[in-house]
């Protein structure tokens, strides 16, 4: 589990684990199932409009609750996470299962997703909803910089499904919801989530 928290918000290798730990990759697949049945763990699936290749691609890990995952990294104080080098990881994984979290609260299975393709372009979260994207960024910073949208603003070049909405959601206290793409207050994530 302590390697699975260093992994946290990455996509997920089997192989690469089953070296570290010494067994094969079998092994490690039904590990990382037991953690799954037991609400330790959850993998996010790419988006691939193809539904086929979303089953095949690799998930991203993230941990269900964002606890223990600190407690695993050893991460034992607020002015610690400061400066550790996971806050980022760990404030994505948070947010991602808000996310999650929120679906299932509505019944909602499924519709949560990442983007990556093979140039190592990446959207932290994108949300199908009624045939529509929302495409979420996720930055741990406090202060905004205009950099956190770069990907927002190339999405619709990566992918052809209708992005209804873009956001960042950040750390920082300053919100606008003017714009092609809203800054949001993680604490204000859900009028994002639950907006149609």
């Amino acid at each position: 589990m302590r390697l699975c928290a260093a992994r946290l918000c990455s996509v997920f290798n089997a192989s690469q684990l089953a070296n570290e730990v010494g067994v094969d990759s079998k092994t490690i697949a039904r590990r990382l199932s037991a953690l799954q049945a037991s609400y330790l763990i959850t993998l996010l699936p790419p988006y691939y409009e193809n539904f086929t290749k979303r089953l095949v691609k690799s998930p991203k890990l993230y941990f269900n609750d964002t606890d223990l995952a600190c407690y695993l990294l050893e991460i034992e104080s607020m002015e610690q996470l400061k400066r550790d080098k996971m806050r980022g990881a760990l404030f994505e994984n948070m947010i991602v299962m808000e996310v999650m979290k929120h679906r299932s609260n509505q019944g909602k299975e499924g519709g949560v997703y990442f983007y990556r393709d093979s140039n190592q372009n990446e959207v932290d979260i994108l949300l199908k909803q009624e045939g529509t994207l929302t495409a979420i960024e996720v930055k741990s910073a406090q202060t905004y910089n205009s950099s956190f949208e770069d990907s927002l603003r190339k999405i619709d070049k990566w992918i052809s499904t209708p992005v209804k909405r873009k956001a960042v959601v950040y750390a920082g206290e300053y919100e606008n919801a003017a714009g092609d793409v809203a800054l949001v207050n993680f604490r204000h994530q859900d009028q994002l989530i639950a907006a149609k």
